[in-house]
């Protein structure tokens, strides 16, 4: 896996985009989120060439959460981000529950959460294949 490191603004960053990114990063210190799960969020913020994450994320279909003002909450960039590369894997759904886990969802309610979008995932991603 590719080293991804924390960067100054690049040039072509917004000033949103740029507040966004900063959030996210510093929560890896204030959550105490693992340095390998860190690699999955910075893959996903640094993947400019496949993936616009500011423009591109929705959020997980825009599922808030209370400890989180806006929609890019971290798991979700990830499960977004690794969606559309791969499409829903068990893997990008694993990751997604791991990192709820770290950002403090309580294991039921995440096990809950990966337990809809891979009933729904899967199959959905399954049947665009055949059209695509």
């Amino acid at each position: 896996m590719k080293e991804y490191a924390y960067t100054e603004k690049p040039f072509e960053y917004t000033h949103d985009e740029w507040k966004e990114y900063k959030r996210i990063v510093d929560s890896f210190t204030v959550f105490d989120v693992p340095k390998e799960h860190q690699q999955w969020i910075l893959e996903a913020l640094h993947d400019i060439c496949e993936w616009e994450w500011y423009e591109d994320c929705n959020g997980a279909n825009f599922v808030s959460e209370h400890i989180w003002k806006t929609k890019y909450h971290p798991a979700y960039v990830y499960h977004d981000y690794a969606w559309s590369r791969w499409g829903a894997t068990l893997r990008s759904n694993k990751r997604m529950w791991l990192l709820q886990n770290d950002y403090g969802m309580s294991k039921f309610r995440s096990s809950l959460r990966w337990l809809g979008v891979t009933a729904f995932g899967m199959p959905v991603s399954w049947i665009k294949s055949l059209f695509c």
